[in-house]
């Protein structure tokens, strides 16, 4: 990587009907995924969703039983991965031991022909990008878990990928390393230029750092949207429930965008309608709702009344647990302020929130 150097474009990837079967289980099913070159995707999901699965055979170090991989208009599903020029950063870093940060960086490069000398002139050049050019002797044993990564990072933006993978690169750092790092590979992305494919289950590390986000479950892909999507416009209840905190209310659709419960009734905005008679969940995010002594109900739509059962301090926020006179629960974060009020364990209140910050979907 020559100074200053960025990939101007990074590669546009598309996947058509991708599936990969282990014996009878069906690890990933028909996954149709379209990326814009620079963009920074994440796939998020619990383990065992598939998303490992589909990032390995983007890899090619799986090949799928069915569907397309397609890298720049360039159909890749059968070429061998040392043969696809992708950039891959693994979570447990696969650096060589023996050798020094900058010849751990070199490394691509020399198996790609390029001659020592030029090697390790860009290998200097990448670790400066990553700030780690006064570690370049050092081997992978005297550096922090931290730098390691950046070694990583730099191995992988060497040879200016036009797509550049990441397998839960983070997920051995400690939270407050992992959440600096968040913000080091997203300016290392935009300064180099990649494709972006990053594998996570976390999902505060997805929504802090993607432009565009696949859930998966069960090998199937639930939806894809941008972070603001997934948590103000979840499609499923899966999504809300995994995406983010949420209250998700279970009752009957009366066909109206309006859904009783055990003790409550929920509007929901007017897109929300499911058919009447058919069982439906109400989602509420817990910013979203607010708690007032039981006294002043005034509503009995949108509202759920009963006794805090937990209060959880969070620091700028606290957060009540609210069980419903019917069993239900709803969660409340109210911010701390000069307006706030402070409820106890015990106390009765009203749990409200407005129809448009609520989502209604068929269950």
């Amino acid at each position: 990587m020559t100074e200053n150097s960025t990939v101007t474009t990074g590669a546009a990837l598309t996947l058509s009907g991708v599936t990969k079967r282990f014996g009878d289980a069906v690890a990933v099913r028909e996954v149709n995924l379209e990326l814009m070159p620079g963009e920074f995707l994440t796939m998020l999901g619990p383990s065992g969703s598939g998303k490992t699965t589909t990032l390995n055979m983007v890899a090619g170090f799986l090949q799928p039983d069915a569907g397309r991989v397609v890298l720049d208009g360039r159909e890749i599903t059968t070429t061998p991965a040392h043969a696809r020029n992708i950039g891959v950063v693994f979570q447990n870093y696969a650096l060589f031991p023996h050798l020094s940060a900058v010849r751990n960086v070199a490394f691509p490069l020399e198996m790609r022909g390029v001659g020592r000398k030029e090697a390790l002139r860009r290998a200097h050049g990448a670790l400066e990008l990553v700030e780690l050019e006064k570690c370049a002797d050092r081997r992978p044993a005297q550096l922090s878990g931290g730098q390691q990564q950046r070694v990583a990072l730099a191995r992988a933006f060497v040879f200016e990928p036009g797509l550049l993978l990441m397998d839960e690169p983070l997920g051995a750092l400690d939270k407050r390393l992992r959440e600096t790092m968040q913000l080091e590979i997203m300016r290392l992305c935009r300064r180099v230029g990649s494709t972006v494919v990053y594998v996570t289950h976390d999902q505060e590390e997805a929504l802090t750092m993607s432009d565009r986000i696949a859930i998966y479950n069960e090998g199937v892909i639930e939806q894809l949207g941008t972070a603001e999507d997934l948590y103000e416009r979840p499609a499923t209840t899966f999504v809300a429930d995994f995406v983010g905190d949420s209250t998700i209310l279970t009752g009957q659709a009366l066909g109206d965008g309006t859904v009783a419960g055990d003790g409550w009734v929920a509007a929901g905005p007017e897109r929300s309608v499911v058919p009447a008679g058919r069982r439906a969940s109400v989602v509420i995010r817990p910013e979203m709702v607010r708690l007032s002594p039981a006294e002043d109900t005034k509503s009995s739509v949108n509202q759920m009344t009963g006794h805090v059962t937990d209060v959880v301090y969070l620091g700028s926020q606290v957060k009540y647990i609210v069980t419903g006179d019917g069993g239900d629960e709803v969660h409340a974060k109210i911010a701390r302020s000069t307006q706030w009020s402070r409820f106890e364990r015990g106390d009765r209140v009203n749990a409200t929130w407005e129809s448009e910050d609520c989502v209604v979907l068929d269950s």
